[in-house]
């Protein structure tokens, strides 16, 4: 889990460290030993390792992770000076207080804004001058129609009118027994009652406010909307990255992948060392791998997804976790997020889409096996000069779609977009891709998932452990503590 720096600070500061003529290192009765070791080699690994590096450079920390590379659920296809990102792939806000922008810099890129705000909370309006998207849906033929632009923006606007009825609507319901669905069912009849492209738009900007979450609107507390733009993003716009100008390394794209790499070089990271067992008690803490190595610590920070700590915590913790911190785990949702890239020889689209997102509310012809409902279409062209589309399924498609083989998958997605580009009047011939990338997390037995969020089904009224979705690794650091002071 990812612990605030002081929190960090003050509590691995009151014990003694290992001598530091044992380099953490040091072979010791056929065992490794430092004195923290962290469990992944994502961003909350690395950034936990960096921290105790810079407050207290007199520890020995070691980073073990079980891939072959760092950066955890980020994953980057460079292309050019830019690059697709398959996983972790946007600043939610560009305030200045958002580390994640000297990460970028350190890196030596910069942030590039896309739209002026939250787009899954706040509305469509991109930086450029251009929408930020159009929406498209089907009647279970196959064949995509536009819905028109006023119609969106309309929609928009009676969103809006229905978050702040939200509000009002939590602080008559503070029971538990309410959720987002419950109170978006008593303004929906009143916009849906308009026609069928009002229906469609209403049901996908339903579906966009639960994607943000990782849940179903029906699934969402009351809570996440009593403060208004309390989403667990930062102010300001939503940007991709891009190469700093005057940037003279040559040979490097720009990608979140590349800065977390250039983040962990400092680092003593062991790849490739998969943990199969954590026993911890009061005197420290053992790891074995699944090759049979062994580290033994004083402490050790676990950064491992909500999915594979629901999935394994009771096989991977000698002893079990104690009940405060399994009933916080067991709380925690992981949301599904499927996307697949196809790369073309060239952007042959960009007269026809120019906008940077469209999404494509449902439909799907009998043939196929899972109704494609594309929550967004991606525009690498347009938001980052790549010869790139994206197609994303979050949550439940996500989830359903994670079933299929990989290739019937990659077969029916494709005909669905040629369907895209043909109902979008693309003048020229739909070419082969000359690549197709999908990122799958759900099966992915090191992740289970793409993100964490909150159940309000599971929320004790008496004590919410998750004052935002998106700051659900909190959990365990601040509200499922032993005591004090953590154990272990």
């Amino acid at each position: 889990f990812a612990l605030p720096s002081s929190l960090l600070h003050s509590t691995l500061s009151r014990f003694s460290p290992v001598p530091t003529s044992c380099n953490c290192w040091s072979l010791m009765a056929g065992y490794l030993r430092a004195d923290v070791a962290i469990v992944g080699a994502g961003l909350a690994g690395v950034e936990c390792a960096r921290t105790l590096q810079m407050h207290s450079p007199h520890l020995s920390v070691v980073v073990v992770e079980a891939r072959h590379e760092v950066g955890g659920r980020v994953r980057s296809i460079p292309s050019g000076d830019s690059a697709v990102e398959l996983g972790a792939g946007w600043i939610h806000g560009d305030d200045e207080d958002n580390p994640l922008l000297q990460l970028c810099s350190e890196a030596g890129m910069e942030a590039k804004p896309v739209v002026k705000g939250n787009f899954w909370m706040d509305g469509s309006e991109s930086c450029g001058g251009k929408r930020a998207f159009e929406v498209w849906h089907s009647r279970g033929t196959g064949k995509l129609e536009r819905v028109r632009a006023e119609v969106v923006d309309t929609a928009e606007s009676a969103m809006a009118r229905a978050k702040a009825f939200t509000r009002e609507y939590a602080h008559m319901h503070r029971t538990g027994e309410k959720n987002v669905g419950d109170a978006l069912d008593e303004f929906e009849r009143e916009w849906t009652a308009k026609g069928e492209e009002e229906h469609a738009v209403w049901q996908w900007l339903k579906w966009r406010y639960g994607a943000w979450f990782g849940l179903e609107v029906d699934e969402l507390s009351l809570s996440e909307w009593e403060e208004p733009g309390g989403y667990g993003d930062y102010p300001g716009r939503h940007c991709s990255v891009k190469m700093k100008s005057g940037n003279s390394e040559g040979g490097h794209a720009a990608s979140f992948q590349r800065a977390v790499e250039e983040r962990a070089k400092t680092l003593d990271v062991k790849l490739g060392w998969r943990v199969v067992d954590v026993k911890w008690s009061n005197s420290g803490v053992s790891l074995r791998s699944a090759a049979g190595e062994e580290v033994k610590c004083r402490r050790c920070v676990v950064t491992l997804p909500l999915g594979v700590l629901q999935r394994n915590s009771s096989a991977l913790f000698t002893p079990l976790l104690p009940a405060e911190k399994l009933k916080a785990l067991n709380r925690g949702r992981m949301g599904g997020y499927k996307k697949t890239v196809f790369f073309y020889s060239s952007p042959f689209w960009l007269d026809a889409l120019p906008s940077y997102f469209i999404a494509v509310t449902s439909g799907g012809s009998k043939e196929e096996s899972v109704d494609h409902h594309f929550g967004v279409v991606e525009n690498y062209a347009a938001m980052k000069g790549v010869s790139a589309i994206g197609v994303v399924c979050v949550g439940k498609a996500a989830f359903s779609a994670s079933r299929i083989e990989e290739d019937r998958w990659k077969e029916e997605t494709q005909a669905k977009l040629e369907r895209l580009f043909v109902a979008t009047g693309c003048s020229q011939p739909v070419p082969q891709p000359v690549r197709v990338e999908v990122t799958n997390w759900e099966e992915d037995d090191l992740f289970f998932g793409a993100y964490s969020s909150f159940d309000s089904r599971c929320a004790d009224p008496e004590q919410v452990i998750g004052e935002h979705s998106m700051w659900s690794v909190h959990i365990s650091a601040l509200q499922a503590r032993d005591g004090e002071e953590p154990k272990g």
